[in-house]
């Protein structure tokens, strides 16, 4: 049996098919580059990035909640910079929600 994040609520197949939709429609609005384009970017995006997480209650289809990013400017983002992240309103501050 495949094991599963605890974090990660389980997502219907609706849900499901929703996100993939989302996240086509933020490569093609981005022509498949980085919408970050931090120190580190390499790019060409790859990830679909929630600027509000959903821990946070943020949408995973919401495509105005969704950047497209390069995997550097996602590790940029979450785990190198947060702070500057939030400052270039890349991720959300927790008084945000």
């Amino acid at each position: 049996m495949k094991r599963s994040s605890t974090r990660r609520k389980p997502v219907d197949h609706e849900a499901d098919v929703a996100r993939r939709l989302a996240r086509g429609a933020v490569s093609a609005r981005a022509h498949g580059m980085c919408e970050a384009k931090t120190e580190d970017c390499t790019l060409y995006g790859g990830d679909a990035h929630e600027i509000i997480p959903r821990s946070m209650n943020g949408s995973i289809t919401d495509e105005r909640n969704i950047l497209w990013v390069c995997r550097a400017c996602h590790n940029w983002i979450h785990h190198k910079h947060p702070g500057l992240a939030r400052e270039r309103g890349l991720l959300a501050s927790h008084h945000q929600r």
